[in-house]
This record gives structure tokens, C-alpha cells and sequence, in this order.
């Protein structure tokens, strides 16, 4: 076994620790290879703790791994990366685009690109909003587990910004499923009369949500329809954008209830 086997292997056993604890058999089995290999492979990669023997004699992830995933955490600016994303999209639709993530209750904005015509929006970097009345905000609440979803609009008293503007839990509710769904948030003038806008969720390494995205527009330049035409696009940048992040599973993700 060459050195780059070794790596190669090392590597492929990290991954599959990740999915399940596994004896030293299962491990070789898995691997192809002789359980002594499997054995010496296991027992460096403890010595330098990537992978621990647990109570149950399985061998599963150490604490190395877990303090390479912080490092990389702290690491990954999540507007730095964003923004060559955001400067796509802005130049494909000539729309303005936002990145927002969630911050208690409210969502803050942490970048925005406007669009190059003459439109005044409420939104602006370092600005709070309204998670309930917002595309960024709903494609955010959408892929929390329900009972995050449950304490936060608890903790809201919901108000009408426009004549559209969704105020009834239920009616939040079902749009949460639908959101779930087709993986496209929709704030169709719920928090200014002439602006919708659709959002897509974000997600990090760990596969949960971590930010969203969205394109704005006034209807007076793009009617709904012209710009629900963007959809795909957006869903393809959300998630090239999550595999920017780190994020390696199916798309739209599947949600944690």
C-alpha cells in the first residue's frame, strides 16, 4: 500500500465514520482491504485522535475532526463567499439581489447588489426586517426544524405591512410546506406594496440553514410573471453557493422536522 493509498483510504474512512460507528471488520469490509491494514489504519488515525473507540467497541470520529470543522466554521465568511454569487445573479437579471441571515426573530441583511434602474427599496446592509413578511426570511424559517419554527413565530406578533401581508399562523404555516416543497420563497408585496421579491435557502457543511438569497424587483418593471422566470436560477446559485459552503446533499435539501 502506497502512501497516497493510505491517504486515500484514511480519507474514505472519515467518511464513512461520519455515517456510522464501524468495528474494525466492517471497517476493512468497507474498505477492500485485509483487517490488519484496517487495524493499523484505525489505530493511527486514534494515535493522532481522528477517530475514537467508543463504549460499544466501534470506532467513530474523534475530536480532531470536530476541531477542523469549528476552524473551517470560523473561517468561511459567508458574505466574502456569497458575493461573486450575488454578482451573477445581479448581472443575469438586472435585479436587485440580497443575502440575509437570521438573527433571532428578525433577519439582518448582509449584502445587497441594486438593480441598475431607478427603485427605492426598504432594505439595505446591516438593516433588520421582518422574518414572517419577507422572501430571505421565509426561506429561512422554511428549513428550521418545526419546533425552531414553532418558538419563534410564538414569540411575533404578526402585523399587516400591506394588504398582503400574512398574519395568520396557519396560512404561514401552509406556505412554509409549500416552500419546502419547490425550495422557492415568495414575499409577493407583504412588506411594500410594489415589491416582490423570491428567495433561496443557504446551507453550510453541516447541512443545516445558515443564510438566503434573494432577487427583488418592483412590479412596475417586472411583472410576477417575468420574474418567477428567474426561479431556476436562483435555485441553481443557492445551491452552488451551498456547495461553496460545504454543503453535500440533495437539492432542494431534504428539512429536519
Amino acid at each position: 500500500m502506497t502512501y497516497i493509498d493510505t491517504v486515500a483510504r484514511a480519507l474514505c474512512l472519515l467518511k464513512l465514520l461520519a455515517i456510522s460507528p464501524l468495528r474494525v471488520q466492517e471497517a476493512a469490509e468497507k474498505l477492500g482491504i485485509h483487517k490488519s491494514s484496517a487495524s493499523r489504519l484505525l489505530s493511527t488515525m486514534r494515535d493522532h485522535n481522528f477517530v475514537r473507540l467508543n463504549s460499544n467497541g466501534k470506532y467513530e470520529l474523534g475530536y480532531a475532526v470536530f476541531e477542523m470543522a469549528h476552524a473551517l466554521s470560523e473561517g468561511m465568511d459567508v458574505r466574502k463567499i456569497g458575493r461573486p454569487f450575488l454578482e451573477q445573479l445581479n448581472k443575469t437579471s438586472n435585479e436587485t439581489v440580497h443575502l440575509a441571515v437570521l438573527d433571532g426573530i428578525e433577519i439582518v441583511y448582509l449584502d445587497k447588489i441594486d438593480t441598475s434602474r431607478p427603485i427605492r427599496m426598504y432594505s439595505r446592509i446591516g438593516k433588520r426586517a421582518h422574518v414572517y413578511c419577507t422572501g430571505v426570511g421565509k426561506a429561512l424559517l422554511a428549513y428550521l426544524p418545526d419546533e425552531k419554527i414553532d418558538q419563534i413565530l410564538a414569540q411575533i406578533k404578526m402585523k399587516s405591512f400591506t394588504a398582503r401581508t400574512i398574519v395568520d399562523r396557519e396560512h404561514m404555516m401552509n406556505e412554509i410546506r409549500e416552500i419546502r416543497v419547490n425550495g422557492i420563497a415568495w414575499d409577493r408585496g407583504e412588506h411594500e406594496d410594489d415589491i416582490y421579491c423570491m428567495a433561496a435557502p443557504v446551507f453550510d457543511f453541516t447541512n443545516k440553514v445558515i443564510a438566503s438569497i434573494s432577487i427583488s424587483a418592483t412590479i412596475t418593471y417586472t411583472p410576477e410573471e417575468e420574474l418567477a422566470k428567474y426561479a431556476g436560477l436562483l435555485s441553481q446559485t443557492a445551491e452552488a453557493f451551498s456547495r461553496a459552503m460545504g454543503y453535500v446533499g440533495d437539492w432542494p435539501p431534504p428539512v429536519r422536522l
